[in-house]
């Protein structure tokens, strides 16, 4: 999430009729799915998290899993609370 004054804004990623999407958007509530800017042809994506490590799994069109891992920190090298 990012404000810019007053406002909030979030960037969604998520899966939509076989395209891994992402959507800038002040209003989460009022979007739709086909809103979203294709990236790249994928049927699904999960996400998980253990203490600060993120584990996101893509899966693309033909069942091939591309996984990415996160790991939280702050900017100043110090670890983030979660």
């Amino acid at each position: 999430m990012q404000c810019t004054g007053d406002e909030e804004y979030s960037t969604l990623l998520y899966c939509y009729n076989g395209w891994l999407r992402e959507l800038y958007t002040e209003q989460i509530s009022d979007f739709l799915p086909e809103d979203g800017e294709m990236i790249i042809e994928a049927n699904k994506m999960s996400l998980s998290m253990e203490n600060k490590l993120i584990t996101a799994e893509l899966t693309d069109i033909h069942g091939n899993i591309c996984k990415l891992r996160f790991y939280l920190r702050t900017d100043y090298g110090e670890e983030a609370s979660v």
